[in-house]
């Protein structure tokens, strides 16, 4: 969520089930301590509401702690030593899911740093077509359709190639489907930029993308990867996106 309008963000927090989150993370916890770790946590304040509402849940004093990191693997953090068991929640709001390369590796390697027990919760897009019919997504998932970003997004995703091009001429962006998705029934809608300058041939540069996720299917492929999908939440207009809460086996 990273750069949208301030706006937007509100509104997109307003709709999130935090507090069914919260709730179902303190029983799954069975009364153990919990670390909540913000995997590309952005300004935090999703994961600031996450645990003011597991506070209220908990008995107190809540026995909570909070880490905002842009890392996924940091072993150390990770220890706890057998006499005093906790619980780890790896969290990852705001379309974290969708900027990274291969999902199942990340998920692999997440497995790896945990418990079993251990939760993660992601939110994402939901696919408005299957992935298998590109024609159909085009005509029926808007920015595919139109072809280009909204106008709203078009001075921050086109910021830091002014900023750094030296020569610019011009700036076009446009926006594609891709298809070419590690996780199954997943596809991913590109940014591009073309950039053309006074002394280099025209380059091309991916701004930004969102990827869409059939829910069952990313639930199968985080399974295989040692996730279990405990329960989703479809929020948003139409039921668009959803939140997973998942649990390491």
């Amino acid at each position: 969520m990273r750069g949208v309008a301030p706006l937007t963000i509100t509104a997109f927090r307003s709709k999130l089930p935090i507090d069914k989150l919260a709730e179902r993370i303190v029983k799954l916890s069975k009364g153990v301590g919990i670390d909540v770790d913000g995997l590309g946590c952005g300004d935090g304040k999703t994961e600031v509401a996450l645990m003011q509402r597991l506070a209220d849940s908990m008995p107190p004093p809540p026995d909570l702690q909070l880490y905002l990191l842009d890392i996924a693997k940091n072993p150390p953090l990770y220890m706890h030593p057998n006499s005093i068991p906790r619980m780890r929640v790896f969290f990852m709001m705001g379309n974290t899911i969708g900027n990274i390369l291969n999902e199942p590796a990340f998920f692999r390697d997440l497995a790896a740093c945990a418990q079993p027990g251990d939760l993660a919760v992601l939110d994402c897009q939901t696919a408005r077509a299957p992935a298998d019919q590109p024609e159909q997504i085009r005509q029926v998932d808007p920015p595919i359709k139109a072809r280009r970003p909204p106008d709203a997004y078009a001075k921050f995703l086109s910021g830091p190639l002014r900023r750094h091009c030296e020569g610019l001429r011009s700036i076009r962006l446009r926006t594609e489907l891709s298809t070419l998705c590690p996780v199954p029934g997943s596809y991913a809608i590109e940014n591009w930029a073309d950039v053309e300058t006074a002394d280099e041939p025209a380059r091309h540069f991916l701004v930004w993308q969102i990827k869409r996720y059939d829910l069952t299917r990313l639930s199968e492929c985080l399974l295989s990867m040692g996730w279990n999908t405990v329960q989703t939440w479809k929020y948003g207009p139409e039921n668009q996106a959803a939140v997973l809460l998942l649990q390491k086996q």
